[in-house]
């Protein structure tokens, strides 16, 4: 949830962080940061993931479905509230 909360209070610096990172040269350090800031993206913890999993599944980009979302996430997200 820290990442989460920083990424959503600094992202103008998080897009030129990104920018710097990644050379990135097909979207401007603002257009980034327009896209961070869209509320239909919602940087958000995870949501649905088991749904995402099945789809993944279905179109064979992942090969076996998991148990449970927590088998795709470290140990210390593991006990927030998700699905």
């Amino acid at each position: 949830m820290e990442a989460t909360d920083f990424i959503n209070g600094n992202r103008h610096a998080v897009a030129g962080n990104y920018g710097k990172m990644t050379a990135l040269e097909s979207v401007s350090v603002l257009g980034l940061a327009r896209m961070l800031a869209d509320p239909q993206l919602g940087l958000t913890l995870p949501k649905n993931v088991v749904g995402f999993a099945a789809c993944r599944v279905r179109i064979g980009t992942v090969r076996s479905m998991p148990d449970s979302w927590r088998d795709r996430f470290f140990p210390d997200m593991r006990d927030l509230p998700r699905s």
